[in-house]
């Protein structure tokens, strides 16, 4: 099922404007179960970067989630900004709009995983109230070896 559905979002402080999640992609059962969506970030109609959320663990990541989620979680399997985009609370305002998603889907806790040399994005995720819940030595995409993932979560309110 494939539909484009554009969400206002909403940002305390200052704030970037012309900033939208447009829903681009959706996975679900042949029940109508929602597994995965996709979000375009637009700012002013433009594409910017992309959000991924599971609604339950994809096959690959299974190994993983099996650990730490459960069915009152969504897991953010990823956010991508353009690089001309960074630093510029676009990433703010797309984890808020996040929280909103869960929130309305019933959820109670965010879950994401974010590599351990990624300084920048584990200082976002920490200022947006992110918590340490596990540690896990995974291989390299390179195949060469291993690196350290962190496991956050985030209570929702």
């Amino acid at each position: 099922m494939r539909g484009i559905r554009t969400i206002q979002l909403a940002y305390s402080g200052k704030t970037p404007t012309g900033i939208r999640l447009a829903e681009s992609e959706r996975t679900t059962t042949p029940k109508g179960t929602i597994l995965h969506k996709e979000f375009d970030i637009l700012k002013d109609k433009k594409q910017t970067g992309k959000v991924f959320l599971d609604y339950k663990p994809a096959r690959d990541d299974k190994w993983l989630l099996k650990k730490y989620f459960n069915k009152n979680d969504i897991y953010l399997n990823g956010i991508m900004l353009d690089k001309n985009h960074r630093g510029k609370g676009i990433g703010t305002v797309a984890l808020r709009r996040v929280d909103g998603i869960a929130k309305k889907q019933g959820k109670k806790r965010v879950l994401l995983a974010v590599m351990g040399w990624n300084t920048k994005a584990k200082k976002l995720y920490a200022k947006e109230g992110y918590k340490k819940i596990g540690v896990e030595r995974v291989d390299r995409l390179s195949g060469k070896g291993k690196t350290t993932m962190f496991i956050l979560a985030k209570e929702l309110k």
